[in-house]
């Protein structure tokens, strides 16, 4: 398989989530350009407390993210700790090794794709009327995980225990790639990354932007950017962890 030697590839995850999959890119010969679409900020407010002083109350807890088990884990610890018979899920593979590596027992995580669909198709999630279930999760997203819950009968509430936001650095750095021709793909993982990075390079590279080959990690975020305009080669990956990310530009370059 061919390396990445030469290629410049922007890696947008969150500045304190960029470190591995940069090193692996630097590892396989490319350049890792940081540029953060999203900022991840703590949120505790009455209804997350709410939630994490009352875990006894409920059945099943579901885990939507990394962050969600970094931020709701440490307050649960602070609270008492995880209650023992309480089902543990996660929607993907990151999350359940980072709820592994702080010794919580994942009982209900999808083996292949990792979303709310796959997490939705198991059998744990299917006769769930009259069971409280809670999902940790950050402020806003997707609400079809609970929407779908709620139909099958059970009780549903969100534990949001962090925000996303857009960070405040400007374009200059990946107009100073493109001026270089030193820019090749851009890695997007998540849609609202992908409209944060739309605004951050503002009207006047927005062009360019459309003509830059992006590397998403869903096929509903590559539709998501075919609906904003991306006119340039899409590579999507199967998974949204780094290993998987990086095989897919390595298959992209060889393809090339």
């Amino acid at each position: 398989m061919a390396d990445l030697h030469g290629r410049y590839v922007v890696v947008t995850r969150p500045a304190h989530q960029a470190q591995t999959l940069s090193d692996l890119i630097e590892r396989h010969g490319g350049h890792a350009i940081r540029f953060p679409v999203l900022e991840i900020v703590p949120k505790t407010d009455t209804d997350f407390l709410q939630r994490i002083t009352h875990l006894n109350d409920y059945h099943i807890a579901l885990f939507i993210s990394p962050n969600a088990v970094t931020h709701a884990i440490e307050a649960i610890n602070a609270h008492g700790g995880m209650p023992a018979n309480l089902q543990i899920g996660a929607v993907g593979q990151a999350t359940a090794a980072a709820l592994a590596a702080l010794n919580c027992p994942v009982h209900i995580f999808p083996q292949h794709k990792f979303d709310s669909e796959s997490l939705l198709a198991l059998p744990a999630l299917q006769a769930v009327r009259d069971k409280n279930i809670v999902i940790f999760r950050g402020q806003g997203g997707r609400e079809l995980l609970a929407e779908t819950l709620r139909q099958r009968g059970a009780h549903v509430h969100y534990g949001e225990c962090y925000q996303r936001r857009k960070p405040d650095n400007n374009a200059q750095l990946l107009l100073k790639h493109w001026a270089q021709h030193k820019l090749d793909i851009i890695i997007i993982t998540s849609v609202e990354g992908l409209h944060n990075l739309m605004d951050m390079v503002g009207l006047q590279a927005q062009d360019t932007l459309l003509r830059t080959p992006l590397l998403v990690v869903s096929e509903r975020m590559a539709q998501e950017a075919r609906k904003l305009g991306f006119k340039s080669t899409l590579v999507c990956a199967a998974k949204a962890s780094d290993e998987e990310i990086v095989t897919s530009l390595l298959r992209w370059v060889e393809q090339a």
